[in-house]
């Protein structure tokens, strides 16, 4: 993994620029009541994340994306844009929209808070965002607008993360996301108990936070799942997917591959404090103030090596 602090060059990035302020200067995100180990965790996990779709966007790369995403490169990324679903926002070429929600750790698929629950989110509490996304679809109010066939609600989780939401909740949202209209959600199980037991949790909570806004219906539930997706993976992945698309699917930036990252990750973990979005032409912007040059991609560039990408 490579630290958010380390740079290689300008040491110090300019925050706030390129880019678009999304909301009214000095408006700022309430900090809740985790620890601030667990705090500063989670928000580096956010900032990883973050740069590796910047770098997707960069390298305009679909094949690395998410499963279930539009198949489309991202043509702006968003941090912290003042939607339910809040961490990052990808716009994609096609048109799709991505609400990304990152959790470092993710667990009590029961809807039980866990011991230490001031360091950690129940699965209710995602729910609840989800649903609250799914309200708003693109529009800024509440029950003011639809999300499209091919946006997605995407949640993010870490290694923290237990089991039963990294492994069964994304097969059972993969499966869901394969049925037939005549088919009903528990289908997707296919009688395996570990399936039908995530697919039960999730609809539950999705229709207790439904019930809060006064819609709750199957309908409503299907749709929701139909629109979400969980994409498990870690620090170092994130890492090693960056670098290796950096290395090999971008001009010019491949002998400086780790200090591109740098730069992008930390100014991620900056960038939440101004709510910024950035295209792909001020991500460059922002890598050449460092030094960092990023080549014309219409020219022909080196072949990953089998396996690194």
């Amino acid at each position: 993994m490579i630290p958010w602090y380390w740079l290689s060059g300008n040491p110090n990035p300019p925050v706030g620029k390129p880019g678009e302020e999304s909301l009214a200067p000095g408006t700022a995100k309430p900090s809740g009541m985790a620890g601030g180990a667990a705090m500063y965790a989670g928000a580096n996990f956010q900032a990883e994340v973050a740069a590796f779709f910047a770098v997707l966007a960069l390298a305009r790369d679909t094949t690395q994306l998410p499963e279930g995403l539009a198949k489309s490169p991202s043509i702006r990324i968003g941090a912290e844009q003042a939607w339910p679903m809040d961490d990052l926002t990808l716009w994609h070429e096609s048109g799709a929209m991505t609400f990304v929600q990152v959790k470092a750790t993710l667990t009590g698929s029961d809807g039980k808070r866990p011991r230490n629950a001031a360091t950690k989110t129940s699965l209710a509490e995602v729910a609840d965002q989800l649903v609250r996304q799914f309200m708003h679809g693109r529009e800024r109010e509440p029950q003011a607008g639809t999300l499209q066939p091919e946006d997605r609600l995407l949640i993010v989780v870490g290694e923290g993360a237990t089991d039963p939401i990294r492994l069964d909740l994304r097969e059972a949202l993969f499966r869901i996301s394969s049925l037939g209209l005549d088919e009903t959600v528990e289908t997707a199980a296919q009688g395996q108990s570990k399936i039908v037991d995530a697919i039960r949790q999730i609809s539950k909570h999705i229709e207790n936070a439904l019930e809060q806004q006064g819609v709750a219906s199957d309908t409503e539930i299907r749709q929701v799942l139909l629109h979400t997706r969980v994409w498990s993976t870690s620090s170092a992945e994130l890492a090693r997917q960056s670098l290796a698309l950096l290395r090999y699917g971008l001009p010019k930036v491949d002998k400086h591959a780790e200090a591109a990252l740098a730069v992008l990750v930390r100014y991620f973990a900056q960038a939440a404090q101004h709510r910024t979005s950035h295209d792909v032409e001020s991500l460059k912007s922002l890598l050449a103030e460092a030094g960092i040059i990023v080549g014309d991609l219409s020219r022909p560039i080196r072949s990953s090596p089998r396996g690194t990408v």
